[in-house]
C-alpha cells in the first residue's frame, strides 16, 4: 500500500513506449503520491486512477473486524463536541491535486465518464489523474481470504478476544508449506 505510483513510474522507465496505469485507493494515494511529481519533472507519463471511497476503508474494515473501535481511517472533520473524527466528510479533489503538479486531471462519477476519461488520458502526453468517486464503505466482496494481523489474545474487550480466536482457527486451517 502506497507503492503503486512509484511502481508505475518504474514500469514507465523500463518501458517508456508503453502506457502505464496505477490503480490506487485514496488512502494509498494520500500516503505516497510524490512520484507523480517526479513523472512530471522527468517527462515520463503515467496514468493514476484513484478510487476515492473517503478514506482507508479496507484498514477501517480490518480494524473493526479485530474488535477495535473505528478510529481515524475516514476523511472526516473532528467533531468539536466529542473530540472524535466523526464529523462531516472532508471532500478531496484528487483530479485537482494532480493538476496542481502539472498532470491532467479527470473527475468521474459514472461509467461513461470513466470511459471518456480513459480515452482522453490515452491521448495525453503528460501524466494524468483520474479521480473516481465510489460509494463510501464499498468493498470488493467474495475474495474469501483473511488478513493475518497481530491481534491481542488478552483483552477486556470480548470482540478483540473473539477476533483472536478466529485468527487462531484460520492459522490452524492454513496450508502448511
Amino acid at each position: 500500500m502506497g507503492y503503486e505510483i512509484a511502481a508505475a513510474l518504474g514500469a514507465k522507465m523500463a518501458a517508456p513506449d508503453r502506457e502505464v496505469f496505477a490503480l490506487v485507493g485514496d488512502g494509498s494515494y494520500v500516503m505516497l503520491h510524490s512520484e507523480l511529481l517526479t513523472s512530471i519533472m522527468e517527462g515520463l507519463k503515467i496514468n493514476v486512477v484513484v478510487f476515492d471511497n473517503n478514506g482507508f476503508q479496507c484498514i477501517d474494515n480490518l480494524q473493526v473486524s479485530q474488535g477495535i473501535a473505528k478510529y481515524g481511517n475516514e476523511w472526516r472533520r473532528r467533531d468539536p463536541k466529542t473530540g472524535l473524527l466523526t464529523g462531516d466528510p472532508v471532500p478531496i479533489d484528487f483530479a485537482r491535486n494532480g493538476e496542481s503538479y502539472g498532470a491532467r486531471g479527470f473527475a468521474v462519477r459514472t461509467i461513461g465518464e470513466l470511459r471518456d476519461a480513459v480515452r482522453q488520458a490515452l491521448r495525453e502526453s503528460r501524466s494524468t489523474v483520474i479521480d473516481i468517486k465510489v460509494a463510501p464503505k464499498s468493498m470488493t466482496g467474495g475474495y474469501e481470504a483473511w488478513w493475518r494481523v497481530g491481534t491481542a489474545e488478552v483483552s477486556r474487550n470480548r470482540k478483540v478476544v473473539a477476533a483472536s480466536r478466529r485468527q487462531k482457527a484460520e492459522v490452524a486451517r492454513a496450508r502448511k508449506i
